[in-house]
């Protein structure tokens, strides 16, 4: 018979404990007698549901309490942000601003990308159409040489090929844009044309608003600014045509665009535009008195854009945003586009115009 204190029994210990009294004292009370099975079975699956029972509200106090401590530490870090953020508009110490005026503390500054379009150190051309031009005297392509009037088809290719020369030297020999001495550009030119030549060195070596070598040659100040990289982009054309006097008659027409920053190492980029008019002649040196290897020069002419306005000290002069362009002289009313080889540039004509873009 098992006892209420045996392992698995189902009798309580307050009818144990009146059974023992029972016996002690002579009172009737039988003994407890052990459950049947079923009621074993169904005792045990009462105590199994309420620790079941049990168990499931330990668990749910469990999620609420993880809820509640969530919610308290979004409301903390949420209160420490408008904290911060209404230290720094009132000033108030460790708030980097003003204590006594309440300013706000400036914010950093962040430094933001150039625009796609904004000429830089790495891309001087950005922007402009001269991005799609050639590099230097690639740019500068020679038509098919054949035979006009008496002159062959030799002395016709020697023409086309001594006007590129002079262009080439003339306008992006790096040491002329330096301000070097264009002599490799004045020896192509025949002696014998006094009137260009001699005009050309008066002009170089005293330069004036009469004779000012900007007119002929590109010319930065190396001591105030620089060519960006080595890259000067050209587009244009080149033609000829039987001359006088039994000649051949070139015409050359280019656009050189030249970007610039200051000297020494300054990282905002300009550029400057030069439209360059050039005809010259080659006559047969059996019949005209010429000197051989040489041209004569018939118009020397162009237009400039942002290289400052009438006399600049006989240098290209380009302008930065901002600034006033330089020289002496107003500009036109007209407003032109530098880019646009569709104008006409008559000989000679220097004019000072207001340019749409650079």
């Amino acid at each position: 018979m098992a006892t209420g204190r045996e392992e698995g029994a189902f009798v309580s210990d307050e009818e144990w404990e009146r059974f023992q009294r029972g016996l002690t004292d002579g009172s009737a009370v039988d003994a407890p007698k052990e459950p049947s099975a079923r009621a074993r079975m169904v005792t045990e699956r009462l105590r199994h549901g309420d620790e079941l029972q049990a168990l499931r509200e330990r668990k749910r106090r469990s999620r609420i309490r993880r809820r509640l401590l969530l919610v308290t530490a979004l409301l903390v870090a949420g209160g420490a942000v408008a904290a911060a953020a209404l230290t720094g508009r009132l000033g108030l110490p460790g708030s980097g601003g003003d204590t006594d005026t309440g300013i706000p503390a400036p914010s950093v500054p962040v430094r933001a990308e150039p625009l796609p379009d904004t000429p830089t150190l790495a891309r001087p051309f950005s922007g402009s159409p001269a991005e799609d031009y050639a590099d230097g005297a690639a740019g500068i392509v020679l038509p098919k040489a054949r035979p006009v009037g008496r002159m062959s088809v030799q002395q016709v290719d020697f023409a086309l090929r001594r006007t590129r020369d002079l262009l080439v030297a003339a306008s992006l020999d790096p040491s002329v844009l330096e301000g070097g001495r264009p002599d490799a550009a004045l020896a192509l030119i025949d002696p014998k044309a006094t009137d260009i030549v001699g005009k050309m060195k008066r002009s170089l070596r005293s330069p004036s608003e009469k004779d000012d070598p900007a007119d002929y040659f590109p010319r930065f100040d190396p001591a105030k600014f620089r060519l960006v990289g080595d890259v000067v982009k050209v587009r244009g054309t080149m033609s000829f045509r039987e001359g006088d006097h039994e000649s051949v008659l070139v015409r050359a027409d280019y656009t050189f665009v030249y970007p610039v920053h200051k000297a020494p190492a300054g990282t905002e980029v300009s550029r400057v535009i030069v439209r360059r008019v050039l005809e010259t002649v080659v006559a047969d040196p059996a019949r005209v008195k010429v000197t051989p290897g040489t041209l004569w020069i018939r118009n020397w002419s162009g237009e400039r854009a942002n290289g400052g306005c009438g006399f600049t000290g006989g240098w290209l002069v380009p302008g930065f945003p901002g600034e006033e362009p330089a020289g002496d002289a107003e500009k036109s009313p007209e407003r032109v586009d530098p880019y646009d080889r569709g104008r006409e540039i008559k000989g000679g004509d220097e004019v000072c115009r207001t340019m749409t873009r650079t």
